[in-house]
């Protein structure tokens, strides 16, 4: 059981700086949520909540975001 939290901590932590990491890059850019929203075909509410943590963003959004902000999804 304690390994399952601890599991459960780290990828929710990963998931969390995943989400601080997006939200930097995307205001580095000086690109609003409505914005990356309408470039990537998604709610503005979804990319909060990718940004924010409360969900693990998927590998095929993080590839639309990183060619929504001329990134590399390395840079992701």
């Amino acid at each position: 059981v304690m390994a399952s939290v601890a599991r459960y901590r780290g990828d929710r932590d990963a998931t969390m700086a995943l989400g601080k990491r997006i939200a930097a890059l995307r205001k580095k850019k000086n690109v609003t949520q409505v914005e990356l929203s309408e470039k990537i075909g998604v709610s503005q509410s979804l990319i909060s909540n990718y940004e924010i943590g409360r969900i693990r963003a998927p590998h095929e959004f993080i590839t639309k975001i990183a060619q929504a902000l001329d990134l590399s999804a390395d840079e992701i």
